[in-house]
């Protein structure tokens, strides 16, 4: 069984953002999970390639290797497209390709439903568990899967596409699965699937221009509500809460997945805490100081190996922080800094070239600088953290702020535990003593 090392994953990914849609092949890589809007995504690959897009099946029932990719891909030049219910969510290296996968996510108790009335819609059982859920109702049919353990094709099944093997998601793996959902691009989600194939477009229009997204949602079920609150609200009632508790648990991992998922589809938007607070991204930064010599045109919060944005990390994670700069005249003595605070304004820590002792150029009119922090972000608690940035001329004693930008980066801290405790930072490993005095 093959599994992609965080490293491997990254580094593919580093090709296929650098590397002009012009010096290289172009290969989408659709991981059609069963029930998430696969059949439409595989309608627009067909209207778009048409018998270039390529439909694969497994005959093991194991994950499809990106070295069997790599063969299909280099055995057929006219290849477009690969879709598979078992082809994981990877990024294979290539010289001559750019592979670039395409993956929906779903609400795990919605897509069980709708797999459930799938299978009854279905005239013969093509599986055991079709046979299941034409002989029971939704209540029996989780039920018995969940209490003879065969609950994998619903049970965390999600997860297992980042994983690329039959490894159950724990949280020794999550940061891999974690990195792989920060680094796909063409990441959606079902009961955003409009949305997520508008995004889809934007981003993939830069490798494929003519390509065409429209669509016609396909394989749907019939009669449900369109809103996903009223269908998971009715689903809940049919479970009963106790079935529904031991349900959440047995997908802890898709549920983290879905929500990770939702929280970078809508960051364009809006944030989402713990305690269902919404807080809107700024959408036009404050930027301090009246001075004209010098702009921070951007301010960037990114990966470290592939310069991919970041909106989701967690402690201990390895960052960079890249400040633009355009200098409208001589800066003699330049600071560089940046301050971290948390949704109630409080600084969490600050930093800057001269508290560092590191001496940065002098700039000139007309130059053009980015600059970089690379750190370890502290072990900071489940919440949504801002970045403010500023360029300064002096000393630490005295100095004069020529541009700030406040709140120009907004991001969330997760960790790979469902616990949240309170205070600023997340002390992960410690231990408790008791004794009882004589």
């Amino acid at each position: 069984m093959h599994t992609e090392s965080r490293e491997q994953f990254l580094d593919a990914q580093e090709i296929t953002m650098r590397e002009t849609p012009e010096k290289k092949r172009i290969v989408l890589l659709h991981s059609h999970i069963f029930k998430n809007g696969g059949t439409t995504i595989d309608g627009i690959l067909k209207n778009n390639f048409g018998p270039n897009a390529l439909s694969l099946e497994s005959p093991d029932g194991n994950f499809i290797s990106p070295k069997k990719i790599e063969e299909i891909v280099r055995n057929d030049l006219t290849a477009k497209s690969i879709s598979s219910h078992k082809l994981p969510v990877l990024s294979t290296k290539n010289n001559d390709t750019v592979f670039i996968p395409l993956v929906m996510i779903r609400e795990p108790l919605d897509r069980t439903k709708s797999m459930y009335l799938f299978y009854r819609r279905q005239e013969q059982a093509i599986s055991h568990e079709c046979l299941l859920a034409q002989r029971t109702t939704f209540t029996e049919f989780v039920s018995a899967l969940m209490e003879t353990r065969l609950d994998g094709s619903f049970s965390n099944l999600q997860c297992k596409f980042f994983l690329g093997n039959q490894t159950n998601p724990s949280s020794d793996n999550w940061p891999l699965i974690a990195y792989k959902i920060q680094a796909t691009q063409c990441l959606g989600v079902v009961d955003l699937f409009k949305e997520s194939i508008t995004k889809w477009g934007n981003y993939l229009k830069g490798f494929i221009p003519s390509l065409d997204l429209a669509f016609e949602r396909q394989n749907v079920t019939p009669n449900r509500p369109s809103k996903l609150e009223y269908r998971l609200e009715e689903i809940k009632k049919e479970l009963g809460k106790t079935i529904v508790d031991i349900f959440v648990q047995r997908n802890k991992f898709d549920y983290k997945l879905y929500k990770y998922a939702k929280e970078i589809l809508c960051n364009a938007k809006t944030f989402h805490q713990g305690n269902n607070q919404r807080i809107e991204r700024p959408t036009a930064l404050k930027v301090q100081g009246k001075s004209k010599k010098v702009k921070i045109t951007a301010s960037k919060l990114e990966a470290p190996v592939t310069g991919q944005p970041l909106t989701i990390i967690w402690p201990k994670q390895e960052v960079v922080v890249a400040i633009h700069i355009e200098s409208y005249a001589a800066i003699t003595e330049p600071i560089i800094g940046l301050s971290v605070k948390n949704n109630r304004q409080v600084v969490i820590f600050e930093m800057n070239n001269l508290q560092a002792e590191i001496t940065i150029p002098s700039t000139k009119a007309g130059q053009k600088n980015i600059y970089k922090f690379m750190f370890h972000m502290p072990p900071l608690n489940v919440g949504t953290y801002t970045i403010s940035t500023a360029f300064a001329e002096g000393s630490l004693q005295t100095h004069n702020i020529l541009c700030e930008r406040r709140d120009a980066i907004i991001f969330l801290v997760s960790n790979s535990r469902d616990v949240q405790s309170s205070g600023i930072l997340f002390v992960q490993h410690y231990s408790i003593i008791c004794t009882s005095p004589k």
